[in-house]
């Protein structure tokens, strides 16, 4: 979610200025992560419920099955 959040770029929400654009393969590649995940990210900050999102941002749900599993039954998939 992180990669997400600084992946600016693409978004509907264009970067006030060149020197804080950050694209999604910029973004993985910081955190060290696939842009794979950065796009599934992106697509759950942009689709899901709050309350879905905030399980993927504590760490309790993973980006990869809160996609899978759409909002609705996200949260019967819970780390517990």
């Amino acid at each position: 979610m992180v990669a997400a959040k600084l992946a600016n770029i693409e978004s509907s929400k264009h970067a006030s200025s060149i020197e804080t654009a950050v694209s999604q393969p910029e973004a993985a590649k910081m955190l060290n992560v696939s842009v794979a995940t950065v796009k599934r990210a992106a697509k759950v900050r942009k689709e899901a419920t709050p309350e879905t999102i905030a399980a993927v941002e504590s760490g309790q749900l993973p980006v990869s099955v809160a996609t899978q599993h759409g909002s609705k039954d996200a949260a019967t998939h819970l780390r517990r």
